[in-house]
């Protein structure tokens, strides 16, 4: 696995929990909001796991992620690092 993509992995599990965290739910809350088991949540915030593209969608919408939010889980999630918003 390449630099690059190691980084957005460990960034991609950082995001998944401090969204949910500030979401207030607890992992199997969210778990239950988007239709997996409660260790599939734990997975995603230890990186052991990554979500579909579909799952990806359906965290947008239970954490109520911002659009540059999305974009920036979507990258990470993919192993391609996000460097912000386009100037």
């Amino acid at each position: 696995m390449k630099n690059g993509a190691t980084m957005a992995y460990r960034r991609f599990k950082q995001k998944i929990k401090e969204y949910r965290s500030r979401s207030g739910m607890s992992q199997s809350e969210l778990a239950m909001a988007i239709g997996v088991a409660p260790p599939v949540i734990s997975q995603y915030e230890k990186g052991s796991r990554r979500p579909s593209k579909i799952i990806l969608v359906q965290l947008r919408e239970s954490l109520a992620l911002e659009d540059d939010e999305f974009i920036e889980l979507v990258y990470l999630a993919s192993g391609t690092p996000y460097y912000g918003k386009a100037v």
